[in-house]
């Protein structure tokens, strides 16, 4: 039920460091930040941003990227309404 929508999206879209941020949801004043991608109005966030990250990095395809630029999660959202990302 958590899943939004299920899209196939080529690796590169993944590993292009323009298409990467960093995600937080403030819950409780407690902030965690992971990982997120911005990819053709989908925002890839969570466990499944994680996950992709840490086989960009296991498979050694990972590239440096900005990883300070730090949204919250609702801001994240907004830009994909700005966005026309795809790598």
């Amino acid at each position: 039920s958590e899943t939004a929508h299920v899209a196939r999206v080529p690796v590169r879209a993944f590993v292009n460091p323009e298409n990467r941020i960093m995600v937080y949801r403030d819950e409780n004043t407690r902030r965690t930040a992971g990982p997120a991608f911005l990819l053709n109005e989908m925002l890839v966030w969570g466990f499944t941003g994680q996950v992709i990250s840490a086989m960009l990095d296991v498979a050694g395809w990972a590239v440096p990227w900005e990883n300070d630029k730090l949204y919250e999660l609702r801001d994240a959202m907004a830009l994909l309404d700005a966005e026309d990302s795809y790598g």
